[in-house]
């Protein structure tokens, strides 16, 4: 990702990484720090809008949450479908996806406004009864989606050894298709 005229690598954090981090189980947010804001290279972290509100329920790790990354620069990846559409009509248009405000939203500390500050964002986000609502739909939909594909993969499994034929000619390719054409 390009910010001004540095490049900077993104590293995807997941809510177990992040809860890690702000915990500081075994001293993670120390190593985080040393291994991703020190050295040559740059390197932005960045979640989903998606892992923050898996945090909220669990308001201590939540509070650390936004007290720790409303100190440093980072990344947060709007709702999977913002990203699905922009990544459409970047594909119909033949450009690359780049990562802009209608798919991510970037946080400094150096800028105190709602937008730019995680802690300020967050809590505005939370204020939000409906959009709150139509995010925690969207995590129950992705669940049902990945309860699909592991179904289709069972399935398939188990009309192999109906048929007496061997379970490791299942062709992983097959699945990728199978999950583009999932509805949810």
């Amino acid at each position: 990702m390009k910010i001004g005229s540095n490049t900077y690598k993104l590293v995807l954090l997941d809510t177990n990484a992040l809860r890690e981090i702000v915990t500081n189980t075994k001293l993670s947010a120390k190593g985080f720090l040393q291994n991703f804001f020190s050295g040559e290279k740059l390197y932005a972290p960045c979640f989903s809008i998606y892992n923050v509100t898996e945090l909220i329920p669990y308001k201590n790790i939540y509070k650390q949450f936004l007290d720790f990354f409303s100190t440093i620069p980072c990344l947060m990846i709007f709702p999977a479908k913002s990203v699905i559409q922009e990544e459409y009509c970047n594909y119909i248009k033949g450009s690359q996806l780049e990562i802009t405000n209608k798919i991510a939203n970037a946080f400094t500390p150096l800028i105190d406004n709602n937008s730019y500050n995680c802690k300020k964002f967050f809590y505005n986000l939370e204020s939000n009864i409906k959009l709150m609502e139509t995010i925690n739909s969207e995590i129950s939909g992705l669940k049902d989606t990945a309860k699909a594909w592991e179904k289709q993969r069972y399935n398939t499994k188990q009309l192999l050894e109906n048929l007496q034929f061997p379970t490791n000619m299942i062709y992983e390719k097959f699945y990728t298709t199978q999950e583009k054409e999932t509805n949810y």
